[in-house]
């Protein structure tokens, strides 16, 4: 690897082929990299008023932000936020498609250095 933009790229690629998938779930402003597929699983990229448009293909989560969302307490926004992959899996399911994978920051810097949420990513993932 020479950038995060190719290592993104694999990363996509091994969950593409290991899944035997397309879909992707990402993370409402998340960015990846400036390549076609990180553009594509891109919130940031894709969003913008002169980008390509949310593709079919992805699922976005709303941005687990517990200053200015939904959920503030810090004790249940994680689950609370990360609950939503169960309704992007889904949507995804229900296009009669599979998950290929989830992608999301540590620390969603696009949306406004928003540090996530206790227990997020392990509600994510189950």
């Amino acid at each position: 690897m020479t950038n995060t933009s190719e290592a993104t790229e694999l990363a996509l690629e091994l969950c593409r082929v290991w899944n035997n998938a397309t879909d992707f779930i990402c993370v409402d402003s998340g960015y990846h990299g400036h390549t076609r597929s990180a553009i594509t699983v891109s919130d940031y990229k894709f969003g913008h008023p002169r980008g390509i448009g949310q593709p079919d293909f992805i699922q976005k989560m709303d941005l687990p932000d517990m200053y200015r969302g939904p959920h503030r307490d810090r004790a249940t926004a994680g689950p609370k936020y990360g609950a939503q992959a169960d309704v992007m899996i889904q949507n995804i399911k229900n296009r009669g498609a599979r998950v290929a994978g989830f992608i999301g920051e540590s620390a969603l810097s696009c949306g406004g250095q928003i540090i996530l949420p206790p227990n997020y990513l392990k509600t994510v993932y189950e």
